[in-house]
């Protein structure tokens, strides 16, 4: 058996670029209602600003705060201050209705 190689946990530089540009976008916003999609261990959480936050994953598994598709989220508009959704979006079969539920 190989041993475990601990580089292969290091961030690829696109997603430390990544990180920088949304932390540069995240300090913009005011703090409020957050919701995450999608995230089963949220690293939005530390950097966006909120009051309050809640996750949302359909897999039960991710014990996240709201469990449902995010085609059928049922929240009235603009209930959310704050939806992030990073890396979620190309999981989906209709991202449009998804982007438009939220």
């Amino acid at each position: 058996m190989w041993p475990r190689i601990p580089t292969l946990y290091i961030q690829t530089a696109s997603r430390i670029s990544l990180n920088r540009l949304l932390k540069r976008q995240f300090d913009k916003l005011k703090a409020g209602l957050v919701l995450d999609v999608g995230a089963k261990r949220s690293s939005c959480r530390d950097v966006v600003p909120h009051t309050h936050f809640l996750s949302l994953d359909i897999d039960p598994l991710s014990n996240p705060d709201i469990c449902c598709d995010i085609h059928d989220l049922k929240w009235e508009s603009n209930y959310f201050d704050t939806v992030v959704s990073i890396e979620v979006l190309e999981h989906l079969r209709d991202p449009g209705r998804a982007i438009s539920q939220t």
